[in-house]
């Protein structure tokens, strides 16, 4: 009886080793025009993955891109089916999909209630609290540009203040 159960046992265990469902992996490469990216599985057995498809948030015809960079821990999960529909193999290592970032150590507590897109050392950063958005840098230009349209700035019940330094009379 103890043959019948370690068979099972080793059965068992080699399906689940060999079914791909999701992991972590550092990226090597990204390429943002292509939205691909070259993966190391940080499980040492799985082979790189080569052109991974990199998940964005997208709808209609809007997106946002995040410019990921080698040595990003990412994850990564495997489709039930074929991406491309050549096998009907389910969650091959080659129907992987990069998912997003994954942060392995602590980000500042700085804004842990609002909404925020910030570089890590919030040196830049957006913010969308329940009283205002604000964006803000230590030492860049903040930049605000149109090809044909207006820059429009407006309140409806408050101010609109401008301040700075600025020799030109072109305010």
């Amino acid at each position: 009886m103890s043959d019948v159960i370690t068979f099972f046992d080793n059965f068992k265990r080699q399906i689940a080793e060999n079914t791909h469902v999701a992991m972590l992996a550092k990226i090597v490469k990204f390429d943002a025009i292509t939205m691909k990216a070259d993966l190391q599985p940080l499980q040492s057995r799985l082979p790189m993955l080569i052109n991974t498809p990199v998940a964005l948030q997208k709808a209609g015809d809007f997106f946002i891109r995040v410019p990921y960079e080698a040595g990003d821990i990412a994850i990564v999960v495997f489709s039930d089916f074929s991406l491309d529909g050549s096998s009907k193999e389910r969650h091959r290592i080659d129907d992987a999909v990069m998912v997003g970032g994954i942060v392995l150590d602590e980000l500042p507590a700085e804004h842990e209630d609002d909404l925020i897109i910030a570089k890590k050392d919030m040196s830049m950063k957006i913010v969308i609290s329940e009283d205002a958005i604000t964006i803000e840098t230590e030492d860049k230009d903040i930049n605000l540009s149109t090809q044909e349209g207006d820059i429009n700035i407006s309140s409806v019940d408050g101010n609109v203040n401008i301040s700075g330094q600025d020799d030109s009379d072109s305010w």
